[in-house]
C-alpha cells in the first residue's frame, strides 16, 4: 500500500487544479506501473481516512524511481510521490 504524499506538475509546482488536492493523502494500491503506459492506482482510503473505492488512471508514465520507501512516478502531465505504508495502518 502507498500514500499519495505529493503531486506536482513537471516543473515541481504542487498540483492544485481539478481533483489533485483530493488525491493527496489518499491510500492506494499500485496495480499497474509500466513505462509508456498509464499507471493504475486502486483507492483504499481517502485523504480523511475514510474507505474509498475506485481507480485512478494517470497519463502515460515516462519514468519512475524508488528510494527507500518512496516511489517517484513521472507521467506526461504530473509527478506523483508515493510512500509505502504498512497494511496494518489500512485496516477498515
Amino acid at each position: 500500500m502507498y500514500k499519495i504524499e505529493k503531486i506536482t506538475d513537471k516543473e515541481g509546482n504542487e498540483r492544485t487544479d481539478g481533483h489533485y488536492p483530493n488525491r493527496k493523502g489518499s491510500t492506494v494500491e499500485l496495480f499497474h506501473l509500466r513505462l509508456d503506459d498509464s499507471m493504475i492506482l486502486g483507492y483504499r482510503k481517502d485523504n480523511q481516512g475514510n474507505n474509498k473505492g475506485g481507480l485512478l488512471s494517470t497519463s502515460i508514465v515516462e519514468g519512475f524511481s524508488k528510494y527507500n520507501n518512496t516511489v517517484k512516478i513521472e507521467t506526461m502531465n504530473s509527478i506523483y510521490y508515493l510512500t509505502e505504508v504498512s497494511n496494518d495502518n489500512i485496516s477498515s
